[in-house]
């Protein structure tokens, strides 16, 4: 019917320039069906689909990707904050997660005279100013270990490592974090008594991005050059290499009480298993951590409030948050810009 009237109209050539226009507008109109019937049927992409795509080029890179996907279901209250939320941030763009390593234990077992609630507290200060500094934070736990498929023979050799004291527990888990690591892909992680001073060095001296075979780089440093594992970055098999030296350093050293992460760091410090970047404060007596000192904390990237520098300003480990929030607020009052 349509059809013939527009024939029978057409016959009129008086009127051959509004049939035109006529039909013009019903061809667009039909168009535009057609496109919107072909939009609705296509399947939107999965977010990380062309990562696990790339993931057929390895068992170990499909499992670093399942970890992540994993991660970022059960951490979804860990993401960075949204753009108007983190516009004031001096990295808002880094998009880089930083992890750390956090197990609850017993408490006789854990000898860090902390309580779960300052525990909990400590974690929410690091989690606020890491996403603050641009990063992604996620928590790490012996799941995450487990998950690395060398963690049976990992977890074999760690009884061969002497930590014959109360805290083996914690030393163990000191150990197994670098494992932890490893199994999520790399990247950065920190203790969460280490938070970052947010200014140019941070940006400048912590990359933006950590790639495949990326170093493992040691942020923190003792008087004789060895590292401390307060602060670390690094790629998943330069992760996994180390974590088994770190076990090895333990082994060759049968006669000792303890032999933690940080001595083996420290012991293996003439290796090429990491490099050192000592851009890390620490917190104390000494005048290097005096929040004032603007001209001694504008090249360092964050500070370490540890059981030694406590100590040092006669602090429990349970006045930890309260010194950190202290320290923070007075160095923002002198130097942030």
């Amino acid at each position: 019917m349509l059809s013939s009237n527009i024939s029978n109209r057409l016959s009129n050539r008086g009127n051959v320039l509004p049939m035109l226009i006529l039909l013009a507008s019903l061809l667009s109109i039909f168009q535009l069906k057609t496109e919107y019937r072909i939009a609705s049927t296509e399947v939107p992409a999965v977010n990380g689909g062309d990562a696990m795509q790339s993931a057929n080029s390895g068992d170990l890179r499909a499992h670093h990707v399942q970890n992540a996907v994993e991660h970022d279901e059960r951490d979804s209250d860990m993401t960075v904050p949204s753009m108007e939320e983190s516009s004031t941030s001096t990295s808002n763009q880094r998009k880089t997660h930083m992890y750390t390593f956090f197990e609850r234990i017993d408490a006789s077992a854990r000898s860090t005279g902390m309580s779960d609630e300052r525990d909990n507290e400590m974690i929410a200060i690091w989690k606020e100013e890491w996403q603050a500094a641009g990063f992604a934070v996620k928590i790490l736990t012996m799941q995450d270990a487990k998950n690395h498929p060398k963690f049976l023979e990992f977890q074999q050799q760690l009884q061969k490592v002497s930590l014959n004291t109360p805290t083996k527990i914690y030393n163990q888990m000191c150990y197994y974090r670098h494992l932890a690591m490893a199994s999520v892909g790399g990247g950065f992680m920190s203790d969460y008594d280490v938070l970052p001073i947010i200014n140019n060095a941070t940006t400048v001296l912590l990359p933006m991005h950590i790639s495949d075979d990326s170093e493992v780089v040691v942020y923190s440093a003792t008087p004789s050059e060895g590292g401390i594992p307060c602060l670390m970055s690094g790629s998943a098999v330069k992760w996994e290499r180390l974590a088994f030296a770190l076990l090895e350093s333990g082994i060759r050293h049968p006669d000792e009480r303890l032999w933690s992460d940080m001595f083996a760091m420290i012991d293996i410090r003439d290796s090429s298993l990491y490099k050192l970047n000592d851009s890390v404060i620490k917190f104390g007596a000494s005048d290097d951590a005096n929040p004032s000192r603007c001209d001694k904390i504008r090249n360092k990237v964050a500070i370490h409030f540890s059981h030694h520098g406590l100590k040092e300003v006669q602090k429990s480990a349970n006045d930890r948050p309260d010194v950190a929030r202290q320290w923070l607020q007075d160095w923002k009052a002198s130097c942030s810009e």
